[in-house]
């Protein structure tokens, strides 16, 4: 076997096709005909995506075969071969697939929110007059964060603060964090 294309989502969300540009230029290659392969290597049956209606993913793996073109699981422990039995283990790891994504979420949530209480920000740029301002895990500044700049460590949080009351890139211990 020859490795002839690759087709990588690299960090992306597997819950939406519209987010997968890799995928669809596979299945827009796979359903043109001149797909110029007969084989689909996929590390395992999450890799379609985390869909939660488990049946979406099992309809981009039945895209390939209509066209002829195997789908083999790498990191599978069973063939790829159409049995009941790996028909129902690959339908069960989709459902799996698409529980574990609604569970991470319900999780990275509740920590963004916890954070956020404790009055930490969030990502994104600061709004107009407000810095992003590291603190340490005691609550103590440490210094501004310019535009693109991102923190080093995860012990480190982000709190805003009002940009006049700058006065370099340290910060004075009296200075006010903002929510």
């Amino acid at each position: 076997m020859q490795l002839v294309r690759t087709y990588r989502d690299a960090g992306k969300s597997g819950l939406t096709l519209a987010s997968r540009h890799a995928l669809r230029n596979l299945l827009e290659d796979v359903e043109s005909g001149q797909a110029g392969f007969a084989a689909v290597l996929v590390y395992d049956v999450s890799r379609w995506g985390r869909f939660q209606d488990a049946d979406e993913s099992a309809h981009y793996e039945c895209k390939c075969r209509r066209a002829r073109i195997a789908v083999h699981y790498c990191a599978e422990p069973f063939p790829n071969d159409g049995s009941v039995a790996t028909v129902i283990i690959k339908a069960l790891k989709r459902a799996m697939a698409a529980e574990y994504s609604r569970e991470l979420s319900v999780k990275v949530f509740a920590g963004q929110s916890r954070l956020t209480e404790l009055g930490f920000r969030q990502g994104g740029m600061a709004g107009y007059g407000f810095r992003r301002l590291l603190v340490d895990q005691s609550g103590k500044p440490k210094f501004i964060l310019a535009a693109g700049e991102e923190k080093a460590s995860p012990r480190i949080e982000l709190c805003l603060c009002q940009a006049h009351r700058m006065k370099s890139r340290s910060f004075a211990k009296s200075s006010r964090c903002m929510l």
